[in-house]
């Protein structure tokens, strides 16, 4: 039985092998609600790594564009996070990948309903 990447994701806990990340890395797997799209609830083990810094807002990339988002009550929110949403044409059912660095910058992915990679030009 094969499954698409967007079903994959769904049905278990643990991504596919091809997007499993390193030993180092901590990344973040989420199929967007309608409610994400005003503020976005993070898994509990990124408000525990986050928490520990005590800071507020984060830097979300996604490849050579920056947006400053806030981060309150374990939820990603404010302008940055709706000019993110926005840049990448987001809607409910679409995945968002995310991995922070050692800087706490939350590189992105953002896949589509098709399960396709969603690569926009801002230019």
């Amino acid at each position: 039985m094969s499954f698409t990447f967007g079903e994959a994701i769904m049905r278990t806990a643990c991504p596919p092998r091809s997007f499993r990340a390193s030993r180092h890395d901590l990344r973040c797997y989420v199929v967007l609600t309608v409610d994400d799209l005003q503020k976005l609830k993070m898994p509990e083990h990124f408000k525990n790594s986050f928490q520990v810094h005590g800071r507020e807002d984060f830097t979300l990339v996604c490849k050579d564009r920056q947006w400053i988002v806030q981060y309150v009550d374990g939820c990603i929110t404010g302008h940055g996070w709706t000019q993110f949403l926005q840049a990448h044409l987001m809607i409910a059912g679409d995945i968002l990948v995310l991995s922070p660095d050692i800087c706490l910058h939350l590189h992105s992915m953002v896949f589509g309903w098709n399960d396709c990679e969603r690569i926009c030009n801002w230019y």
